[in-house]
């Protein structure tokens, strides 16, 4: 068979020329037919049309042995390393629109997201969170992240979560002891929210006297804070919504039951959500309702 072909590339299928690759990387008909679900004779008949279309004999059919003709070793050549390039971008491709990047803060992503995500892979294994965690977050229209979870006193373009107030805690070791009480702090990074303070908290609570200002250690990051608030080191005024968890092991304590008013929680997206922000929303509200 030596035909002049007038085939163009839209008249080939993409598939045929996938199975032609198999076949004769294999030189098995047997083992193409396995690798795309199919019987060995559909695979002899489909490489048969190809050879028609192309004009020319691919294969050197010889009993139980199968061998690539010139003609055909130079098509593999052709075709072999634009196919794997297609086949590597449709996964990329694929694998993007599987994960769902979400915006927060280092400490909600820490002390809060990032310890219930196990129930989020339960319910939709077909989606993973990537986590990007910055103190300035980045605004979802930019593109490089689809949702961003922001406190803030007002977000008309998000979707409201729920309230929040900053309360006063220290481990219960220290909460037991009767000198005042070393007040930790950490670096503010929300410019658009005033910062909590301590005096504020004194002048309003019954209890601002166990409270020395004066002491206690200074972080730059609010983790950091929360952290050295658990192993004893002073009181820290800090959002209740982060510090759910270690109230609830019973790692902090609240010194009493005065707080400081704090800004709503708010998930920010596109106007237009995919099926994967959507869920993501009403996993989030769920989560949030359960506390």
């Amino acid at each position: 068979m030596h035909k002049t072909s007038n085939t163009t590339l839209s008249s080939l299928s993409l598939d045929t020329l996938q199975v032609f690759a198999s076949a004769a990387r294999s030189l098995s008909f047997r083992s193409a037919a396995e690798q795309h679900k199919v019987t060995p004779t559909a695979v002899s008949h489909r490489m048969r049309q190809l050879e028609s279309q192309l004009g020319r004999s691919l294969f050197e059919r010889q009993p139980r042995q199968l061998r690539l003709s010139s003609d055909g070793q130079a098509l593999l050549a052709a075709i072999d390393q634009p196919l794997h390039a297609l086949q590597q971008a449709l996964q990329s491709v694929f694998q993007q629109t599987q994960a769902l990047t979400i915006a927060c803060t280092p400490a909600f992503a820490s002390h809060w997201l990032i310890p219930r995500l196990a129930d989020w892979q339960q319910q939709y294994p077909q989606w993973d969170i990537r986590i990007h965690s910055q103190l300035h977050l980045s605004e979802p229209q930019q593109g490089t992240v689809d949702m961003a979870i922001r406190c803030s006193e007002h977000n008309h373009d998000g979707h409201w979560l729920c309230a929040d107030r900053f309360v006063a805690v220290a481990a219960p070791t220290l909460l037991a002891q009767s000198q005042p009480i070393p007040a930790l702090r950490y670096d503010w990074h929300n410019n658009r929210l005033p910062m909590p303070q301590w005096t504020q908290w004194q002048q309003r609570s019954e209890l601002g006297n166990r409270i020395d200002d004066q002491l206690g250690g200074h972080f730059s990051d609010e983790s950091h804070a929360i952290q050295a608030a658990i192993a004893g080191q002073g009181a820290l005024l800090v959002s209740e919504l982060l510090i759910q968890q270690q109230l609830q092991l019973g790692l902090l304590q609240p010194i009493c039951q005065q707080s400081l008013p704090a800004a709503d929680w708010w998930l920010v997206g596109r106007a237009q959500r995919s099926a994967a922000e959507r869920c993501f929303q009403q996993w989030l509200q769920q989560q949030l309702s359960q506390q």
